[in-house]
């Protein structure tokens, strides 16, 4: 290589760093004090379609659009441990101990926990981490409890038990 080339590739090399040095990025911060966040301890995030980004904290939920975030006061006091979006477009939360809730395109939530559902052949556990879809399948994970699998009627667990042992956990 020619000693000018060399000292070129230097010239713009040392350009580039010095442009890339004076970027500046500007952040917004929510917090509780200057928003609508229900509280400091973000625990998931969602994207959902358009400009929709759900927000779950330890106490309750929240969604941001245009930079305005939005409290949703029906999940006060909601300890939020799993967010996903189903196929249909709808948002799904798990809780940390009042079980799961699906937010219906209407803006209502149905709950699906041991207080509505409960007993046998029912969805029987509240402390969920996560979810998963299969076509019309709901796939609940949870801490503890099992694994369930909803087809929009009938519950279905999956535990020890149901399993003969075949899932690594125990119940």
């Amino acid at each position: 290589m020619h000693r000018l080339t060399i000292v070129w590739l230097l010239f713009l090399w040392s350009f580039g760093l010095s442009a890339m040095a004076q970027i500046n990025y500007s952040w917004d911060t929510f917090k509780p004090e200057n928003s609508n966040l229900p509280a400091a301890q973000v625990t998931q995030l969602a994207k959902s379609q358009g400009d929709t980004l759900w927000i779950g904290t330890s106490n309750g939920l929240a969604f941001l659009v245009d930079s305005t975030i939005q409290d949703i006061a029906a999940s006060s006091g909601w300890f939020v441990t799993a967010l996903e979006i189903d196929p249909q477009g709808r948002l799904w939360v798990g809780t940390s101990s009042q079980g799961a809730f699906r937010r219906n395109i209407d803006g209502s939530f149905s709950e699906f926990s041991s207080n509505t559902l409960g007993g046998p052949g029912g969805f029987n556990h509240d402390h969920i981490l996560s979810f998963a879809f299969d076509n019309n399948l709901v796939w609940i994970g949870t801490s503890g409890g099992g694994l369930y699998r909803y087809d929009g009627i009938t519950w279905q667990l999956f535990n020890n038990q149901t399993t003969n042992g075949l899932l690594p956990f125990s119940d």
